[in-house]
């Protein structure tokens, strides 16, 4: 039998970047989730990643050493030491991407998921991607729809059918998770006031 998942409903809130009251150590550290690599295999059957990337957000490297096997040049950093890439590199204050850079590739922090797809939209050369491994849900709410969907950057949703394993704290012994996810892909328009021409399209993975 497999394990259930074991979190509560602080890990669905954390996670969908719900606000909470709750203990603080209930908390993965950072907003430190990390992916499993199958669920990154899953979406590369779908979808053809560029060659130069930059993983922002690497943690412990899953993401990173699955584009090592296919790019030309992976670049990972984090702001926190986590044994992989380079440490002490904050995403949100880097005012340009890396030498050849067209894709960046993260499961970033949900506490500041707007941020960051402000930002790399904001650095990103012209026609460059931005792909986020985030919560199903990110897809509602007022206000991200004023300050993101509006802008027309989204161009796919490439929703996992069924649960995927996202690590509290690099956690491994959790085998579930309560949570549904997808991968977001963002691309900057040629034109930052009229977006993208199309409108963003949503694919199913089981």
């Amino acid at each position: 039998m497999n394990k259930e998942w074991k979190g509560n409903s602080l890990s669905v809130a954390v996670q969908t970047g719900m606000k909470t009251t709750w203990h603080p150590e209930e908390r993965a550290t950072d907003d430190f989730y990390t992916t499993d690599p199958k669920a990154f295999g899953m979406f590369l059957e779908h979808y053809r990643i560029d060659k130069i990337v930059w993983e922002p957000a690497c943690g412990t490297g899953n993401l990173s050493r699955v584009m090592e096997q296919i790019c030309d040049k992976v670049y990972s950093t984090d702001l926190r030491d986590r044994g992989y890439g380079e440490s002490g590199v904050d995403f949100l204050q880097c005012d340009r991407v890396p030498d050849g850079v067209t894709s960046i590739i993260t499961n970033p922090p949900y506490s500041l998921a707007d941020e960051f797809i402000k930002h790399a939209i904001d650095i990103l050369p012209v026609g460059g991607t931005y792909i986020a491994l985030m919560n199903l849900g990110y897809l509602a709410g007022r206000k991200r729809f004023a300050e993101i969907y509006s802008s027309r950057w989204l161009e796919a949703v490439y929703v996992h059918c069924g649960r995927i394993n996202c690590w509290k704290n690099d956690d491994r012994t959790q085998h579930s998770s309560p949570v549904n996810y997808a991968w977001f892909v963002f691309r900057k328009p040629a034109n930052m006031v009229d977006g993208l021409e199309d409108q963003p399209q949503i694919y199913w993975m089981d």
